[in-house]
């Protein structure tokens, strides 16, 4: 998850400024673009990068922000999506990386604008304590997720070949990717899951799910919020290969794209197409349309009174003790940090 400065980075600001920040980033311009190319980490690199190389017919898009755990900023999702279609228009390659620097893959969305993301103000004045309408929370899941103009979408129909290189955590909007993805390896210690489930409830693009993993594997990792370790995931073929360190990592990656690239470009784009057609007869289209719908139902759901109510949590704690108070409800193997996995 991000560290608190990221949460402050939307709390602090209004909420008219707030809405206008993801009026920006659901109609993206120039500006945002060279905004989210040029954010940089801790470390004063480039958070998020596009990478070609020629020789080896590839490119990668590199998650680069080890200290928030890799979590992708929303401005972001527009760069992506505009990456991911510059890799499948360019005749240099043939396979698209993801990757990412540092301890964990991803950790999915800066959890830090969570429910601002759907509209809610800060939970604490008149002002913020208004419920946002359905039309508020249905749009941003539609256009920048699971809807056609989305990044599931844009993972679902690339015509050409994503490899996924998945180590730590691999959670949320990253596992949410991999599962579109066309190959994925892993290391022995990573996990996968999706916090959303342990505050929300079983949302996701079941079709993708099931279509890879199988609906009681699905069931199991929906319902009790995982996570799944890399063995598990190989088991149930979500990833399809795991390794035992970083380096292995890379040169299963590298080997798989090498074996990629000797096909021909018109082979890999018609055979990824026939690919998606036949998802499409599979529901692939309907799947996106249950995390587009069903997620902004699952943000108004009312709480019982004994209940974890981590919005509330949140606000009233901060966003790291919510998360911690979330996890350790759960015995040991269900949950989500390192950590807090080897407590008792």
């Amino acid at each position: 998850m991000a560290k608190k400065k990221e949460f402050d980075r939307l709390t602090d600001l209004p909420k008219e400024k707030r809405e206008d920040y993801f009026e920006r980033v659901l109609l993206p311009d120039d500006a945002i673009f060279e905004e989210a190319a040029s954010a940089k980490n801790a470390k004063g690199e480039l958070a998020l990068q596009y990478v070609k190389d020629t020789e080896n017919h590839l490119a990668r898009i590199i998650f680069n922000s080890p200290e928030t755990k890799n979590a992708i900023r929303y401005e972001q999702i527009p760069l992506m999506i505009r990456w991911i279609r510059q890799a499948e228009y360019d005749d240099d390659v043939k396979v698209l990386i993801f990757e990412a620097r540092g301890e964990d893959f991803g950790t999915g969305f800066d959890a830090g604008a969570l429910g601002y993301y759907i509209g809610f103000g800060d939970g604490k004045s008149k002002e913020g304590l208004k419920r946002p309408s359905q039309r508020r929370r249905i749009w941003p899941d539609r256009d920048l997720i699971f809807g056609p103009s989305g990044i599931e979408s844009a993972m679902a129909n690339f015509t050409k070949v994503s490899i996924f290189a998945a180590h730590g955590y691999c959670y949320g909007l990253h596992m949410q990717l991999l599962f579109h993805g066309d190959l994925a390896v892993a290391t022995e210690d990573t996990l996968f899951s999706h916090p959303a489930w342990r505050y929300l409830g079983p949302i996701f693009d079941y079709v993708a799910a099931v279509e890879t993993m199988g609906i009681k594997r699905m069931k199991e990792l929906l319902f009790t919020g995982g996570p799944f370790t890399a063995q598990m995931a190989y088991d149930c073929g979500m990833v399809n290969k795991v390794v035992p360190n970083m380096k292995e990592l890379d040169k299963a990656v590298n080997e798989y794209a090498a074996a990629v690239q000797s096909r021909p470009m018109d082979g890999i784009v018609m055979g990824k197409a026939l690919i998606t057609m036949c998802m499409e007869s599979r529901g692939q289209t309907t799947g996106g349309m249950g995390g587009w719908i069903g997620h902004p139902w699952m943000t108004n759901q009312v709480f019982l009174p004994y209940e974890y109510n981590f919005t509330k949590s949140r606000r009233d704690q901060g966003i790291n003790n919510a998360f911690e108070g979330a996890d350790m409800q759960l015995p040991p193997q269900f949950r989500l940090s390192r950590k807090n996995r080897q407590k008792k």
